[in-house]
């Protein structure tokens, strides 16, 4: 039995499965253009902190890129994206689209253990997804050199200190720490470069950017289109985001594979929604 995404292999050419299909699209969907939804006015919380997952040889807190069996796509800042690609923070997710939360801060640990704010997403639009799923796109976005917690006060250092997943902000937290990084230097672009660095790397020793997704490439639009464009199959409820393992089976091809987190497509055939624990299948 072959696992695909923990040790780089080409399952087409040890397993006889079909080869993952291409998907031609005209154009990126790129917001405002449909499918991607206006963010509606505001009922809720003025802003998110959101907790992400940093990769520890990364120079910034860029998502966690060469992460054993758990590679990261998300927060995208390629794209200035949030769940197009992932099932990370799902909750959240919706919470954002269907209460139409303006900001999300991001904050993580990185290296030495300290925890520090990196950025923030000013949402614009929201489009449906997989699996009763939302993915968030940002008007616009910026990431700084980290702000650690423990140079902040009050209530801004313990939202900064969320142990995991994310919390609401009140209008003022939320005015304060976007002038916060506001008045720092926009590193967005070194943390871009950052990722695509540490992709390099991942290709040199795993054959992959990212083993998971048996992806050879980084992110882009072109990769929102293809996941944008085809609805998912119609599911009764949405499929748990972990596996016994790690083990996944696609039900449109019969692939298996390891991932810590549930993917959005299948890294073989490509088919979108059908990732299933392997043990539903016994």
């Amino acid at each position: 039995m072959l696992y695909a995404g923990f040790v780089p292999v080409d399952t087409r050419k040890t397993t006889g499965l079909t080869p993952r299909r291409r998907v031609c699209v005209r154009s990126p969907p790129r917001p405002p253009h449909p499918p991607w939804r206006r963010l509606p006015d505001s009922s809720g919380p003025a802003g998110y902190v959101s907790v992400y997952l940093s990769d520890p040889i990364a120079r910034y807190p860029v998502r966690a890129v060469t992460k054993p069996r758990d590679n990261k796509s998300d927060p995208n800042l390629e794209t200035g994206t949030y769940g197009v690609f992932s099932t990370c923070q799902i909750k959240m997710r919706k919470s954002v689209a269907t209460k139409g939360v303006p900001y999300v801060f991001f904050v993580t640990t990185h290296r030495a253990g300290e925890r520090v704010l990196a950025g923030y997403y000013r949402v614009g639009w929201y489009a449906p997804g997989p699996d009763s799923d939302y993915v968030l796109a940002a008007s616009s976005w910026r990431f700084v050199e980290p702000v650690a917690a423990s140079s902040l006060r009050g209530a801004l250092r313990e939202a900064v200190l969320v142990r995991r997943g994310y919390v609401g902000l009140e209008p003022e937290q939320a005015d304060q720490m976007r002038k916060l990084l506001d008045g720092r230097d926009d590193w967005t672009g070194r943390y871009v470069e950052e990722i695509h660095r540490l992709e390099s790397l991942s290709v040199r020793y795993t054959g992959y950017s990212y083993p998971t997704w048996m992806r050879a490439s980084g992110w882009g639009w072109s990769d929102v289109a293809t996941y944008l464009a085809h609805p998912a199959p119609a599911d009764a409820g949405s499929p748990p985001n972990t596996a016994p393992g790690g083990r996944w089976v696609c039900s449109a091809c019969g692939a298996r594979s390891i991932s810590e987190a549930r993917l959005k497509r299948c890294g073989v055939c490509g088919a979108l929604s059908t990732l299933r624990p392997e043990n539903e299948e016994k």
